[in-house]
């Protein structure tokens, strides 16, 4: 009985083994980034292709108050559209990061880009003194 035990417990192990390498192959994305509103400007500015989502619930926030330059309204675009694309993705918010975060969480393993949040959001950004989009 210990042997067969034993062998199960191998088995099994072989594979997890096996099931956790194919995950790590998989080149989903498997976290984010935040970033100060430094870092995401010089990351804008490297001439990297990143696609800009302003996560805030209310779209009058985006018209009104402004928004990041070339940003896209989370309500003009689905969040299902971006799953199983290889873009790189930086999501913002207001001061508090929580809409922000909870769509970077959404879609970590569903993408194969590089996603990013901005701390601090729009407010952080503005702070900092860089260029908005009204």
């Amino acid at each position: 009985m210990k042997k067969i035990g034993l062998c199960l417990c191998c088995i099994l192990l072989l594979f997890l083994v096996n099931f956790e390498g194919c995950i790590e192959e998989s080149g989903l994305t498997t976290s984010f980034t935040s970033l100060t509103a430094e870092q995401a400007y010089d990351l804008l500015n490297s001439g990297s292709n990143i696609t800009i989502i302003d996560c805030r619930s209310c779209k009058c926030h985006y018209t009104n108050s402004g928004h990041l330059p070339n940003a896209i309204h989370r309500n003009d675009v689905e969040l299902e559209s971006l799953y199983n694309l290889t873009i790189d993705i930086l999501f913002y918010s207001s001061a508090s990061d929580g809409e922000s975060i909870e769509f970077c969480q959404q879609l970590i393993n569903h993408t194969y880009g590089k996603l990013y949040n901005l701390e601090g959001g729009f407010e952080a950004w503005k702070e900092a003194g860089y260029d908005i989009e009204l």
